[in-house]
Order: structure tokens, then C-alpha cells, then sequence
């Protein structure tokens, strides 16, 4: 058993199509991963194309936007699950506010 605050864990800065993401992983193995994202301000993220061979799972922290795959574009707030299949394209845009969202990754 462990418990490890998120303060002591590494940031990542990663650049989207407009503005970033900070990634901060608790676990980052290759079946799954578990970790923070924050999108930064007026932010558009990641850079396209993006989908991956794992599932992932959002739930949203803080501040609201809008998550779409190319096709379907739906808004997220606060409370909200967002969950995205192997290999679906995605992409998160935030509003005038900083999003922050917990993510798991998983077959």
C-alpha cells in the first residue's frame, strides 16, 4: 500500500493544437495508466490525430469545455464521466477556465 500526494510526482507539459496540458501520472505502465490532466486556459488538446489502443476514462474535476472525437462534439462541466474507446480519435477544448480531470487508461 502506498499513498503519494500529487505534489510529489513529476509534471509534464505537453503542447496541444493551441495552448497546454500538464500531465502528472501516478501510474504510467503499459496496460494502464493513472494520472491528472489539467488543460490550460482556451486550450485546445492534444495535437491531432490522437487515439490510443487503451480505453480511457475522464472524470471532470474543474472547469468546463468540450470533448469530440471529429464527428460528435458533446460540453463537459464538473461531475461529468467522459469515457472514449480503443483507437477513438479525441480531443478536449477548454473555455476561459483551466479543466481539471482525473484519467485512467485501461484495456
Amino acid at each position: 500500500m502506498k499513498i503519494i500526494n500529487m505534489r510529489d510526482l513529476k509534471e509534464v507539459s505537453s503542447s496541444g493544437e493551441r495552448g497546454q496540458v500538464i500531465i502528472i501520472d501516478c501510474i504510467n505502465e503499459k496496460d494502464i495508466v493513472l494520472g491528472v490532466r489539467e488543460i490550460g486556459p482556451n486550450s485546445m488538446a492534444p495535437k491531432r490525430p490522437h487515439h490510443h489502443p487503451l480505453r480511457q476514462a475522464m472524470f471532470v474535476i474543474e472547469g468546463t469545455g468540450f470533448v469530440t472525437n471529429g464527428i460528435e462534439r458533446y460540453r463537459f462541466k464538473p461531475g461529468d464521466f467522459i469515457v472514449i474507446d480503443t483507437n477513438e480519435e479525441h480531443y478536449f477544448e477548454s473555455e476561459g477556465e483551466r479543466v481539471k480531470m482525473i484519467e485512467v487508461r485501461f484495456p
